[in-house]
């Protein structure tokens, strides 16, 4: 007793293995080739096509034809059986009985095969994303506060500033000894270029301008206002 297409159902579940296995446009159409062959015979879902019949029909080669109808089998979709070279191919099209099962099983598959995949990236991107220093991305955005400064900070000042914090410094003495440093005579001379955030998170600087309280600046402002003053 030959096995009864239901065309419609067949359509369904293919779209449903796509969703799964997502097929090329050539294993595409040589399914529905076969399912529409299938429908017009009348006899069941197993028949014979002629490979030249097919390669004809659907302008593809034969090493097309070959590796689309493996892929659809491996995939659970077709059986076919050839004889020795024979390029009469009998074709099973495998049919479907509980659509609501079939479904089912191939959405879980995939959800299954989603998932993985989702666990897969998060772990390669928690292997291969920098870790972030928070403490000093805000002690650089405070330094830059200051005095108006657009620096970066580089891996060396980073080191650095672990550093010091290991060694019980805190980012606020940092950036005091930076604002005690701004107020230096050398510093203002030469136009603050010194200032960097690699140079204060070095332990003998921020102990030098930390607790400094003799600081030169007025000195150096009463000695520009004393040669203005010269001027006039």
């Amino acid at each position: 007793m030959k096995n009864e297409l239901n065309i419609l159902r067949q359509i369904k579940m293919f779209w449903q293995f796509h969703e799964k296995h997502c097929y090329t446009t050539n294993e595409i159409a040589l399914y529905f080739y076969l399912l529409e062959t299938a429908n017009i015979i009348r006899l069941g879902n197993q028949f014979k096509r002629n490979n030249a019949k097919i390669e004809a029909d659907l302008s593809v080669s034969y090493k097309t034809l070959k590796n689309a109808r493996n892929r659809l089998q491996t995939t659970g979709l077709i059986h076919f059986e050839t004889k020795n070279g024979v390029p009469n191919v009998t074709y099973k099209i495998v049919t479907f009985g509980n659509l609501d099962e079939v479904r089912d099983e191939v959405r879980d598959e995939v959800r299954d095969e989603v998932r993985d995949e989702i666990i897969y990236i998060d772990k390669s991107i928690y292997k291969t994303k920098p870790k972030t220093n928070t403490d000093f991305e805000n002690f650089i955005c405070e330094f830059n506060q200051i005095r108006n400064t657009k620096f970066r900070g580089d891996k060396a000042a980073e080191r650095q500033f672990n550093a010091r914090l290991k060694e019980k410094f805190t980012a606020a003495e940092m950036l005091t000894a930076y604002q005690n440093a701004i107020k230096d005579e050398f510093h203002i001379k030469n136009n603050f270029k010194h200032l960097t955030p690699e140079f204060f998170t070095r332990a003998d600087k921020i102990n030098k301008f930390l607790n400094l309280t003799n600081l030169k600046s007025n000195n150096y402002e009463n000695n520009l206002l004393n040669k203005l003053k010269n001027k006039v």
